[in-house]
């Protein structure tokens, strides 16, 4: 026998919650989401480049991304805690990413990599005989480890694959055999496409489309080993989902924006679908609120949530700086965007980037508030301050020389009448 509030708990609440799409799946690490603004956005991202963390949805977008924030070297960390409403301190979950963004690196093409490790915590397992008595203890936990890369083209189309190690380990050294965890590999592939239009140096308009499929070609795992006699297998199928959606931001000089956001997955093992609607309100370049909601077509469930964030990015302050000043003083506006001149002629750009999210959910309308109150945090730094380091550098080709008529050029370079 198993003894575990945590792990029990967990598997309740996922069997009895509709619209949760991994109720009838194994290692649901792999399609747990990570990201406090992702998460305060209805759970959304396949077609989003807000930060770093929507490479969970969409390798894709690594290398927007990177170009949206002029960052080159970016670290994060999320967590949060599962189920308050349990009150089980065992419960949690946590990410810890680190992404590499190079602009330019062939004629028109950027790139991104990530690599991320997302761990979902169950708390100490108890094993007992019939009689109570203990009989060995054990840690339970899932980890899936993901490397990613994304290839952004005229930035406009981008492609982008992620391979995701997983480790499930719910009952380790259970039974005869020292079942009780499962290994495997599988893959996310997306595609996202963007466009930006800006209209009288003013007003950017940035639509954007995004599809993504989640873990495949591995389609289930076994945490029973299969005697081999034995006819019926053991697999549990893994959590292969389909996602697509679009949003579209409207931002005004970099001061006031807005964006909306409107995705829907489906869950293959489940065949159900999950609708995730979200609206992001920027006010000023330092800060931004979060509304967001996560609804399955049928009505069974639904859950809203909301959050904020905050963010200090040099480059971005810089750049509202200099179209603000251009409307009124275009001298003065080019003096201080001459700020990164100075670093141009050394392929160049100094900036310093801090993010950090929060998002909190709640349950209106339902009877039992299991998630409400479940808050999530990350935080965001830069690591490398000087951008644009790999950028590739382009020749410039020096203007033609202009001689009076009566002088020639002899081919030593010597000036002749």
């Amino acid at each position: 026998m198993i003894r575990t509030l945590a792990l029990l708990s967990f598997v309740v609440f996922l069997w009895t919650t509709p619209g949760m799409c991994v109720g009838k799946t194994s290692v649901i690490t792999l399609v747990f989401p990570v990201g406090a603004e992702n998460c305060g956005l209805g759970e959304s991202g396949v077609s989003l480049a807000e930060n770093v963390f929507s490479v969970f949805w969409n390798p894709a977008s690594l290398p927007a991304v990177g170009d949206r924030n002029s960052v080159q070297l970016l670290y994060a960390r999320f967590y949060e805690p599962i189920l308050p409403a349990f009150g089980i301190t065992d419960l949690w979950h946590a990410d810890t990413l680190e992404a590499v963004f190079l602009s330019n690196v062939a004629d028109h093409f950027d790139v991104g990599f990530a690599h991320h490790i997302n761990f979902l915590n169950f708390g100490e397992n108890t094993w007992t005989d019939d009689l109570g008595n203990e009989l060995g203890k054990a840690e339970s936990f899932e980890v899936v480890e993901t490397f990613a890369m994304g290839l952004r083209y005229r930035d406009m189309v981008s492609i982008g694959l992620s391979v995701k190690d997983f480790d499930s380990r719910l009952a380790p050294g259970f039974g005869p055999e020292g079942d009780g965890t499962a290994q495997g590999q599988v893959l996310d592939f997306g595609l996202r496409l963007e466009k930006r239009f800006r209209i009288a140096d003013i007003l950017d308009i940035h639509p954007a489309f995004g599809f993504a499929v989640h873990s495949f070609p591995q389609d289930s795992t076994d945490y029973i080993q299969n005697d081999t006699t034995d006819t019926v297998s053991n697999a549990d199928p893994l959590p292969l989902e389909r996602w697509y959606g679009g949003s579209i931001a409207a931002d005004l000089l970099g001061l006031f924006g807005v964006t909306y956001v409107k995705e829907r997955s489906y869950s293959v093992v489940e065949h159900e679908f999950i609708d995730h609607e979200g609206y992001k309100v920027k006010i000023t370049p330092f800060f931004a609120i979060l509304r967001g909601s996560m609804e399955d077509p049928a009505g069974q469930r639904s859950e809203e949530s909301e959050g904020f964030v905050f963010r200090f990015n040099f480059q971005e302050v810089l750049d509202v700086t200099v179209r603000s000043m251009s409307l009124f003083n275009s001298e003065l506006a080019d003096k201080v965007g001459g700020i990164n001149d100075l670093f141009a002629k050394y392929h160049l750009r100094p900036n310093f980037f801090f993010e950090h999210a929060e998002s909190e959910i709640f349950e209106p309308g339902q009877t039992e508030l299991v998630r409400t109150g479940q808050k999530r945090e990350d935080n965001t730094v830069d690591k490398l301050t000087l951008r644009d380091v790999f950028r590739k550098r382009e020749k410039e080709e020096a203007p033609e020389r202009q001689l009076p008529e009566n002088v020639i050029e002899e081919e030593d370079g010597e000036l002749v009448q």
